[in-house]
């Protein structure tokens, strides 16, 4: 067996090309990191422009043969891995551990009334190994081995075809055997707590899997295959791993309904995550000096009532999510916010959306030309450099100026109290905010 996975493995590593090493992969994460901070820099200081949109697509582009460079280095990793997994000699416990195992898990299986077994309890017993002979309970529909000592499941795990749950949390693993994949009726899955850096391709085959987690590991890559076999899921968590990309399949996972991917190194998410319609909580939090962006497209999760974005370098929120009237729980803590202002993000989650919901309405709406509103005529003239852009409200009895507009550049002192104004103004049931640009030579 250990031929034939070598001989099938070496193919593929030469088929991947040359490994990019670590010092190629630093300088691909520093250098996303930088494209990440400087579209966020583009994007809050051009906020009002329409070619934003450009600014981004731009920015995916060029973020391509870096995430590339990284993702080619797990792949490389990965594989290596198995390799060196497969040419490594098995170990075997001591025959005194082995028979006092198997003695009390005969006892066990003796104290069983009937010939069949379903639900196997062996928690916190503190073994090392397994016994062999354990595999041929063919019957079984739950096993839970968590909280002891497993180093490794033996291979023919895959022999448990009426599996339904299988627990093995808070153990030593370093890997799962390939056979896990026959595992067809498998539907929740606990490996959380362990030393994985990766889960076996053969995963994938267990298509009718709810809910799978693997929290508390050192998983460094999730692999396309998931993304496309396991649509079933309603529950997935990675929080605590090395995570650092994920592929754009995973939009596939359309079933999801909780995903946390917090206290990773994840630089960006897939645009296709905005595929997850059912998804109702998301945890992104603790990503912290690696994700400074996300994708306009998480405004497409209409389920959404949790989000956690705290303890992150996010800059400007994607207006987008002004659309979820379902979300209940914004955390935005600990993210140098400039989009919306503190101002806004402080007074409430419902000002943050109401902020949001008009940005996003409104961002259509800007006016390329250079115009002027006086009174109730419009006059043009030859095109000038104009001042960087302002809001502006509708006029109400309060706040009249300029026949029926009250104007707010960025940076100006009345962006002091624009942010009062505007919330006093949204409480008095006024129709969406008014963006438009006005020239310095406007200003009173």
């Amino acid at each position: 067996m250990t031929r034939k996975v070598e001989t099938q493995l070496k193919p593929v590593l030469s088929m991947l090309g040359s490994r990019p090493g670590a010092e190629a992969v630093e300088v691909a994460m520093q250098t996303l990191f930088r494209i990440e901070t400087k579209l966020s820099v583009d994007v809050a200081e051009e906020l009002l422009d329409s070619k934003k949109n450009v600014h981004q697509e731009a920015a995916e582009k060029e973020k391509l043969p870096y995430l590339a460079v990284i993702q080619l280095e797990m792949l490389h990793q990965f594989h290596e891995d198995m390799l060196q997994q497969s040419t490594k000699a098995p170990t075997s416990p001591t025959d005194s551990e082995t028979c006092g195992e198997a003695v009390e898990l005969e006892k066990l299986f003796a104290e069983t009334p009937g010939k069949t077994l379903e639900h196997f309890d062996f928690s916190g017993k503190a073994l090392k190994s397994f016994p062999r002979s354990w595999t041929a309970m063919s019957s079984l529909i739950s096993l839970n081995l968590s909280n002891n000592q497993l180093e490794a499941l033996p291979s023919d795990v895959g022999g448990l075809v009426n599996l339904v749950e299988l627990n093995v949390h808070s153990n030593q693993l370093k890997s799962l055997p390939d056979s896990i994949g026959n595992l067809s009726k498998l539907t929740i899955l606990n490996v959380s707590g362990n030393q994985l850096k990766t889960l076996p391709m053969s995963l994938s085959k267990c298509s009718k899997m709810l809910e799978l987690n693997a929290h508390f590991n050192q998983l460094e890559i999730w692999l396309p295959v998931f993304g496309w076999k396991l649509a079933m899921l309603r529950k997935l968590e990675l929080q605590f791993n090395n995570l650092v990309t994920l592929p754009e399949s995973f939009g596939y996972l359309s079933g999801l309904e909780h995903l946390d991917l917090s206290n990773n190194r994840l630089c960006c998410l897939p645009t296709s995550v905005g595929l997850l319609s059912h998804l109702k909580t998301l945890d992104l939090s603790r990503n912290f000096n690696n994700l400074c962006n996300l994708p306009h497209s998480l405004g497409n999760l209409t389920c959404l009532s949790t989000l956690d974005l705290s303890f992150n370098q996010i800059r400007v929120l994607p207006s987008s999510l002004g659309k979820l009237q379902n979300l209940k729980n914004l955390v935005l803590d600990q993210n140098p916010l400039t989009v919306p202002p503190k101002q806004v993000i402080e007074h409430s989650q419902e000002a943050v959306m109401a902020y949001l919901l008009d940005l996003y309405e409104n961002g259509a709406k800007i006016k390329q030309s250079n115009t002027r509103q006086k009174g109730n005529k419009l006059s043009t003239r030859s095109p000038v450099r104009s001042s960087p852009a302002c809001l502006m409200i509708p006029a109400s009895p309060r706040y009249d100026h300029a026949g029926g507009w009250v104007p707010v550049r960025a940076g100006n002192t009345r962006m002091r109290t624009f942010l009062g104004q505007w919330m006093c103004w949204r409480g008095m049931g006024g129709s969406s905010m008014r963006w438009q640009e006005y020239n310095s030579d406007d200003e009173e």
